[in-house]
């Protein structure tokens, strides 16, 4: 998964849970048996929510500042 982002405005509404259970059935359908993503501090308890699971922590270096991200998959 690439760009999975939410407007603030909108969290909370449901629709990026709507999003990940239609990339999840999506993936399904097409016997896609991984999903991983690089996600943020702030996006991986959605993730997790999600039953991802946590493969690294990694620091990524944009600019002159160093963040840190994680790596994360499903098993579907």
């Amino acid at each position: 998964m690439d760009h999975f982002y939410c407007h603030w405005q909108y969290q909370g509404k449901g629709i990026g849970k709507a999003f990940m259970q239609t990339i999840i059935e999506a993936g399904q359908n097409q016997d896609i048996e991984r999903l991983y993503a690089q996600v943020s501090m702030t996006a991986r308890p959605f993730f997790e929510y999600f039953g991802f699971t946590l493969v690294s922590e990694q620091q990524v270096k944009i600019v002159e500042q160093k963040l840190t991200n994680f790596v994360m998959e499903k098993w579907i």
